[in-house]
Formats: C-alpha cells, structure tokens, sequence
C-alpha cells in the first residue's frame, strides 16, 4: 500500500512577510485604551478591563460594546489573563542591573562608554566600579575573591597610596591619615579603617549624646525663666 505524502500548500518559494506585531497592543481595553486593569472576558470572547465594563453596562443596556450582543451576567475577573498581564509588566521593566548611570551617579567603568550602567559595588583593589553584570565576572576569579568590594564610590585614584598605588585600608594614628598595606614598615600604631571609623563613631555619638544633655538643660532653665516672669507679672497686676 502505497504511503501517502502530505505536501504544503504553500509554495516552496513563498515566505512569510515579516511584520513587527505589538503585543502591548492587544493588551488594551477598547473602552479606556489604556493597558487592561482587573480583564474580564464575555461570552462573545470580548474582553475589557472589569471597572469599564461595568461603567459601561451601568448606562446601558446588557450588550457588549463591541459587538452589541447581549450578555447574560457581568463576567468575573479573567484570573489567567490577569495573571499573564502582570508577568507582561514585570518583563517590561528592566533588570536592575541594566538601568544605565544617570547624571551624578557612579557608572560601571568596564562598560562601553556609550552604555555605561549604574555601578553596584566599587573595588579597592582594583580601583574599579563594576555594575551588577561585570561584578560577577569580578567574583567568579578565584584570584579576586579576596578584594575588598564597598559601596559605588566616586574618584577611587583617592582611595590609593600615592606612593605605591596600594588602596588605603589602614589607619596610621600617628600622622592621622590613611595608608596602604605596604606603608607599613614605617608604620606605627596601625589599625584597619574600618576599626578607627567604629571608634570614631562611638566618639562622636557621645559628643551628640552631650550635646543634647546641654540642649534639655538649657530649655529647662528657659522654661524656669518663663515660669519666673510669669509669676512676677502676676504679682505686679
């Protein structure tokens, strides 16, 4: 028994043409043209989004605005629809690490310069800001899982010796500056940045502390003085 072939109909030589369709175009309430909010589907396949559809059948007779047929009851929130519209408007946003560097914001500096994202972290070893995506080619290198990443900083040549181009991770007491780590043979009484900033926190947070000790004494001896000229003119009248 011969086998039969299924051919085609369309001819080798055509093709398909090729047209850019939208998809944010479908997603459209024909009522408010606006992206669907709540999309409800009626029976004649229709659908809206649910607050103008019920405007609509509000000041209307029950009949879908499009095709005018009649509809038996007001169609609930279409949960598949509404579901897939809100993955359409997570896939719109772009990814936090290809938000470009706006004006005055750290930029990634292995970026292109016509391209330049918004830097996530800045390396003191490197000297260089990296966004999200280079960063982790950054901390996949086995030889670069020991530098030290902070926050996006701005003019990190600041943050290097100048002597030995080393950043500037330690603290020497007594000439109070930075140094780096080779700086150290000249070096007394040394400790990490990071120490000297913690001590210097709780120093300046007890200099507030005092401060504000200062200030509540003062509004109670202000208070004292107003309660005193008050009782005085009391007495004068």
């Amino acid at each position: 028994m011969a086998m039969a072939s299924f051919r085609s109909s369309t001819p080798a030589d055509a093709s398909l043409p090729d047209v850019p369709v939208s998809v944010s175009q479908f997603l459209k309430c024909p009522i408010c043209l606006d992206k669907m909010a709540d999309p409800v589907t009626t029976t004649c396949g229709h659908t809206f989004c649910k607050p103008c559809l019920d405007r609509h059948l509000s000041l209307s007779d029950l009949s879908c605005p499009l095709c005018k047929k009649y509809l038996l009851a007001t169609p609930s929130v279409n949960i598949i629809l509404k579901a897939l519209l809100e993955e359409y408007e997570k896939a719109q946003k772009p990814h936090p690490e290809d938000l470009l560097a706006a004006p005055g914001e750290v930029a990634c500096e292995i970026c292109p310069e016509n391209r330049k994202r918004r830097a996530e972290k800045s390396c003191l070893m490197c000297l260089l800001s990296y966004c999200g995506r280079h960063l982790k080619r950054h901390q996949n290198k086995l030889r670069l899982k020991g530098h030290k990443l902070v926050a996006p900083v701005e003019k990190l040549d600041d943050w290097a010796c100048l002597t030995h181009g080393r950043p500037l991770e330690l603290y020497w007491a007594k000439e109070d500056k930075c140094i780096c780590s080779l700086c150290v043979d000249e070096a007394t009484d040394v400790v990490s940045v990071e120490t000297e900033r913690d001590r210097r926190e709780v120093e300046l947070g007890g200099i507030i502390k005092e401060l504000e000790e200062r200030i509540q004494q003062r509004e109670e001896k202000v208070k004292d003085l107003q309660h005193s000229a008050e009782n005085c003119l009391v007495r004068l009248l």
